[in-house]
């Protein structure tokens, strides 16, 4: 699957407050007891007094200005790609097509039919595709102008949980969380081994995973299962939200600072991606059929996405802004992690998803 958000966040204002500025009063002395005889007055220990207390408020009201004017965080949107991003889009869009046209011979013919079965997508034109691919842009116009507190959003430890997933998938999800988050943002990335035993999956393979900037490892030796092995990475993380993804993601550009933003704003709010896709054959980017969709449960207790109601539609301002569901997939979503906890995490007795 490929992901974007949606959301938006509007920051809270920042209040300030002037100091209390006092007038001194000055005192003077009447008795002069001989006009030849010049002498200090009693009055100028105070005046000396007032004027250091005058001061004294003046730098405190100038220093009080000064962190205040601090606390104003700068509202920042989100960039659109250049020009030379375009063209590298255009590049590994171009080396696709060239992948598919291809004519394969009868040994390619058995390695993409192998990875069918091991993993139910064309894994042969995965492992052809680059690690650090480019994808189009598919952003609606809306989103480049909302605004972000960019420098004082929450950070994120992302957690992804594999059990023989595949190689290549698997390193372009990680690459693509580093290739499109801001480094400030993103804390930790934590890759849970849900006790792989594929044939890739070795000691080489260990070390070039542990070697990229900001990855940790779990390694679990007996088979826990998705639940089990996602309790594991939500308490190894260390980052204020948690954002778990699957193994066989593209984050889109711009993916990570809406979904901080939201959580931010509200610790309770468990925020969704929009799940955007990629086609399963052909490894094309296509996007959301429609960008509007909220889970539901349908009367036998199926899960589903269904088109977003147009009595809820009507009150966002524009297509970028967010909007409730009832229910979520489960598999993408960010939380604060404390809050995680708090309300229970997920239950321990279960294997996979469902009740």
């Amino acid at each position: 699957v490929g992901m974007r958000p949606t959301h938006t966040f509007t920051p809270m204002a920042v209040d300030s407050q002037l100091p209390y500025r006092s007038q001194p009063v000055l005192y003077t002395d009447d008795d002069a007891q001989s006009k030849y005889k010049p002498r200090r007055k009693k009055g100028s220990p105070a005046l000396v007094g007032g004027i250091v207390f005058a001061l004294f408020l003046l730098a405190l009201y100038f220093g009080s200005s000064r962190r205040h004017s601090s606390h104003v965080v700068p509202l920042q949107t989100l960039p659109k790609l250049n020009e030379v991003e375009e063209a590298l889009v255009a590049k590994d869009e171009a080396l696709l097509q060239a992948l598919l046209a291809k004519e394969l011979t009868e040994d390619e013919e058995k390695e993409k039919d192998q990875g069918y079965e091991n993993h139910a997508f064309n894994q042969f034109i995965s492992d052809r595709l680059p690690l650090r691919r480019h994808i189009k842009d598919i952003r609606q116009e809306e989103c480049f102008q909302h605004q972000y507190q960019l420098h004082h959003l929450p950070t994120a430890s992302v957690v992804i949980i594999f059990h023989n997933e595949g190689h290549s998938t698997l390193l372009r999800t990680v690459i693509s969380v580093i290739q499109r988050s801001p480094e400030h943002l993103l804390k930790e990335i934590i890759l849970v081994n849900d006790a792989s035993t594929a044939a890739w999956w070795t000691q080489s393979f260990r070390d070039e995973l542990t070697s990229i900037a900001k990855v940790k490892l779990v390694n679990l030796e007996k088979r826990q299962g998705l639940i089990r092995a996602k309790i594991q990475g939500a308490h190894t993380a260390t980052g204020d939200v948690l954002v778990f993804l699957d193994s066989h993601c593209e984050c889109m550009h711009g993916w990570l600072e809406p979904l901080l933003a939201r959580v931010g704003k509200d610790h309770t709010t468990v925020a969704i991606p929009v799940i955007d896709v990629i086609n399963t054959h052909t490894f094309e980017y296509e996007g959301s059929p429609e960008p509007r969709q909220r889970g539901i449960f349908t009367w036998d207790l199926t899960f589903t996405w269904d088109s977003l109601p147009y009595s809820f539609d009507r009150k966002r301002a524009t297509i970028a802004d967010p909007y409730p569901t009832p229910t979520m997939a489960g598999g993408l979503f960010a939380m604060n992690r404390k809050y995680f906890f708090d309300v229970g995490a997920y239950d321990l007795g279960m294997d996979v998803w469902g009740g």
